[in-house]
């Protein structure tokens, strides 16, 4: 019997024969996920890519001046305290100077009225025991006076107010004012970068970080391709 093949059979045959294409390359997606959605085309992935390694950029960039600032405010922190613990002193000298300016006032209303006394008390030209008692009296309340303005005398040198510390004071001052401004300039510039860094992070993740994209499409992009 002739068992030559049909051309049907023939045909299948030749169907079988023919080699397989080679499998093509998983696909997976940037946030690390199966992903969903159709797979990215590979200019999509490059676009994707750089927007990720711009969001890494910037991300370090933002984390290096969120330091710098948290570093500066710390220092600024230490500085304003002992600012404050200087202005503390002047102001606690200023206090003790307006005291003794207060007490040299009353010390001096009651020398003006011991002058008085004393003066009528020589022109009335009184002797006598009661002239004397009078007369001790006036110089023992001379004696409490000198002390006391001997007293102020001691306080008030120990209670300078230092001009140049003032200015020194006042120019610090001036100077971290500055630094203040400029650091709260900033920070604020710093907080529109951190909303803008989330915003654009939700939206890569939305955009790109769900999507797959086939393995072979990477390797290409990293070729320059």
């Amino acid at each position: 019997m002739n068992r030559r093949l049909s051309p049907l059979w023939a045909g299948i045959l030749l169907s079988a024969m023919v080699l397989p294409v080679a499998a093509q390359a998983p696909a997976k997606s940037l946030g690390g996920g199966s992903g969903s959605g159709p797979v990215m085309t590979r200019d999509e992935l490059r676009a994707c890519l750089k927007q990720k390694d711009e969001l890494a950029r910037r991300t370090s960039a933002f984390d290096a001046q969120r330091k710098v600032l948290d570093a500066e405010k710390a220092s600024i922190v230490t500085e304003t305290d002992a600012l404050k613990a200087t202005r503390g002193t002047i102001d606690q000298t200023r206090g003790s100077v307006e005291a003794i300016n207060a007490r040299q006032k009353v010390l001096g209303d009651k020398v003006d009225d011991w002058n008085e006394r004393f003066k009528s008390f020589t022109e009335d030209g009184k002797t006598g025991p009661l002239a004397d008692r009078t007369r001790r009296n006036l110089m023992r309340e001379k004696d409490e006076l000198a002390k006391e303005a001997a007293e102020l005398e001691a306080a008030r040198g120990g209670a300078k107010l230092d001009p140049e510390a003032a200015k020194r004071y006042n120019e610090r001052a001036a100077q971290i004012e500055k630094q203040v401004a400029d650091w709260n300039r900033r920070q604020a510039a710093a907080a529109k970068e951190s909303e803008s860094l989330v915003q654009e992070r939700d939206l890569w993740a939305s955009e790109c970080g769900n999507r797959r994209f086939r393995e072979d499409d990477e390797t290409a992009i990293k070729q320059g391709k």
